[in-house]
């Protein structure tokens, strides 16, 4: 889905939302028992009441914490210029592996594991 940037002015913190379409009760189900999301909202975007019931035209935006760095997939582009040691390497490894055995504690699996998902902070 799209994802985008924005600022919250009341706070002035930023976060990223990311939007997403397909059946909203297991979507929710997903939000619902993921930590570090700070909010999700369903939106009807269009269509009749019979519609919405059978869970048509249905958004589901998805709010979390915004990374103040970035992916790992752009650190590790050619000429971005990071360079780390043994220690951070082990610490990356050692930070992923600690969100799967969490989301695995909460019976799910990440299904899309990639650097482009790895954020770095």
């Amino acid at each position: 889905g799209a994802e985008r940037e924005k600022r919250d002015l009341s706070e002035d913190e930023r976060y990223t939302q990311r939007t997403l379409g397909g059946a909203v009760e297991v979507l929710l189900s997903v939000i619902k028992k993921r930590d570090r999301i700070v909010e999700a909202k369903v939106k009807k975007t269009k269509g009749s009441i019979e519609e919405e019931a059978m869970e048509r035209d249905v958004v589901v935006y998805i709010q979390m914490e915004l990374c103040s760095r970035s992916s790992l997939a752009s650190l590790l582009e050619p000429g971005a210029g990071w360079v780390v040691d043994e220690a951070t390497n082990l610490s990356i490894v050692e930070g992923l592996l600690r969100g799967l055995r969490h989301i695995h504690s909460l019976g799910m699996c990440h299904r899309d594991l990639k650097p482009q998902n790895i954020f770095i902070s």
